[in-house]
């Protein structure tokens, strides 16, 4: 019924699914890869920074930074862990809480950074690029007598 194949011609037609089948695995997983449009801080030959400098950030931040309510006898110290993208323009943007002390401590870090002004962006050899940012904020409550 069906024309008997030499083995040359089964070689060539499993060489022919193998191609085709390593051909697809590879262009799926490049596609899977997400594309990364922004730098590491530490791969920039300027960072990016706040107007005036972090201390002039940290200023700000202990201005408007509102400790959020506790239970009785909960007092809130530690550090909060921020990350986000100083992009070109200087705005911040994929903002997130990386380490939280709880009680809403990562959310006020958030609208704190964003009632900030626009920073200064990174560059790397010169040329103005978006970078990604790791912002330790201090939270020291006075005990609650």
């Amino acid at each position: 019924m069906y024309p008997k194949l030499n083995s040359v011609f089964k070689i060539k037609i499993v060489l022919c699914f193998a191609f085709v089948l390593f051909f697809n695995v590879r262009t799926t997983a490049q596609e899977a890869k997400p594309k990364v449009s922004y730098y590491q801080t530490a791969d920039l030959t300027e960072k990016p920074t706040y107007p005036g400098g972090m201390p002039e950030f940290y200023k700000f931040a202990g201005k408007h930074f509102k400790v959020p309510s506790t239970p009785e006898g909960i007092v809130i110290k530690g550090t909060i862990r921020v990350t986000f993208i100083v992009q070109k323009d200087g705005s911040l943007t994929d903002m997130k809480v990386e380490k939280d002390l709880g009680y809403g401590t990562g959310e006020e870090a958030l609208r704190v950074l964003r009632l900030s002004q626009k920073w200064i962006p990174g560059k790397l050899n010169g040329k103005v690029v978006p970078a990604e940012f790791h912002l330790p904020i201090s939270i020291q409550e006075p005990d609650k007598q």
